[in-house]
């Protein structure tokens, strides 16, 4: 679906901002997988040209989560924003009095889902009009969430803090350029709202030229990357072995009893083991405790270990850590992303290649681990170039995937050529 050009026709039906720094939001709503960030926030604003600058962001919902659809703050139902233009919705403050975001200014439209079940209802009877404190603001501060549980009552919510601050960043810039104070908001279903867009083919030469153009990106992309990888070296008269607990503290976690914990953000967030691991960052907290026993900080490596044992993911915030994990926290000689892939690497030498080595290890089989370990300023070095090396992956996984998607478009096109 082209967002940018549905967004800026259905707005204009409505109402478009185009004098220059006067910024245009609209929301598209997904209904198909209730809890989860499956909306998409487009915004524009004109420059001084008159040129729209454009943005999207695909995780993003225009939906309540779980926690308050089975638990409504409201006697009536849980808030769900009805579809359609709100003018001077939102103005500049302070969600919850915590943070810059956009807060509700004019009234809107909402239903009200009151049969505490998990899908969201949207019946007629139920729409009331007025001030309810429908935001827009992110969820988590310094990771992405993944589910929407207990970030919105109603309000829009951005799943990534860091899109959500480049979006506040635009706001400012139309206030100090445009003076704009207020801000309207297009809400748009996308199953009742939009007719069905008609996809046409393209030819199967048209297809091939775009594959032959990909494969060239591609060629180009892996000549960097092999170029990167030999420039990849290490002096190894710098190098010296040392063992883990030199060079890092290393935490056991540490599990409080069942009764200090709740799932109503009381206290500390908790994580037993690597359920909620992801590729590289530990994912959103389900459960929290009142009572801390073993603590990691931002920036921490968590260890998987019990069985599985080897995994890592970098902590995101303070957590307590139970039995299943351990925290390592790099020193002054060791930078902690050095630490995270060299760990990475070595994941199968701890756990083993044809099964688990140890069903669990301990803070001294940890700290005892050795590792080969160049000066700071070298491991610096390295971290760069790994991080370089990861962003022309990407780009390759990207292209890799629009090459699978040119190869399924071409096998139609063949065939509605052929009959």
């Amino acid at each position: 679906m082209d967002y940018k050009a549905i967004a800026q026709e259905q707005l204009q039906i409505n109402q478009e901002r185009n004098t220059p720094y006067q910024l245009n939001i609209v929301g598209f709503r997904n209904t198909d997988n209730p809890n989860t960030f499956n909306d998409t926030l487009v915004y524009w604003y004109y420059d001084d040209n008159k040129t729209p600058v454009f943005a999207i962001i695909n995780r993003f919902t225009t939906d309540p989560g779980l926690k308050f659809l089975r638990t409504p703050v409201n006697t009536k139902g849980c808030a769900i924003l009805k579809s359609g233009f709100y003018k001077n919705l939102w103005k500049v403050g302070y969600h919850k009095g915590q943070y810059r975001a956009l807060v509700q200014h004019s009234n809107c439209k909402v239903y009200r889902d009151n049969n505490r079940d998990e899908i969201i209802d949207f019946f007629p009877k139920s729409i009331e009009e007025g001030h309810f404190g429908i935001n827009l603001h992110r969820a988590n501060a310094t990771t992405t969430s993944v589910t929407v549980d207990g970030w919105s009552a109603g309000c829009m919510v951005v799943a990534n803090y860091l899109e959500f601050n480049k979006l506040m960043q635009t706001v400012d810039l139309c206030i100090k350029k445009g003076n704009q104070q207020y801000f309207d908001f297009l809400l748009i279903n996308e199953k009742t709202d939009l007719k069905k867009e008609v996809v046409t083919l393209r030819t199967p030469q048209e297809i091939l030229e775009e594959m032959k153009v990909l494969d060239e990106d591609s060629a180009e992309i892996l000549n960097s990357i092999s170029g990167m990888n030999e420039k990849l070296k290490v002096e190894t008269e710098k190098v010296e072995v040392r063992k883990l607990g030199e060079v890092c503290k290393v935490i056991a976690g540490q599990s409080p009893e069942g009764k200090f914990y709740n799932s109503e953000r009381e206290g500390m967030p908790f994580y037993q083991g690597k359920k909620e691991f992801s590729k590289k960052y530990i994912g959103e907290p389900t459960t929290w405790t009142t009572k801390i026993t073993k603590e990691a900080e931002a920036g921490d490596v968590l260890m998987s270990v019990r069985a599985p044992v080897g995994p890592i993911n970098f902590a995101t915030q303070k957590i307590c850590i139970g039995r299943g994990l351990a925290a390592i926290r790099a020193g002054e000689k060791i930078d902690k992303v050095f630490l995270f892939n060299f760990l990475l690497k070595h994941e199968n030498e701890i756990v083993g290649n044809a099964g688990a080595v140890f069903d669990s290890i301990n803070k001294t089989q940890i700290e005892n681990i050795e590792i080969s370990l160049p000066p700071l300023s070298e491991q610096q070095i390295i971290v760069r170039q790994l991080e370089a090396i990861q962003v022309e992956m990407l780009k390759l996984e990207k292209i890799n995937q629009k090459r699978n998607d040119c190869l399924a478009e071409l096998k139609k096109s063949t065939l509605e050529k052929a009959f």
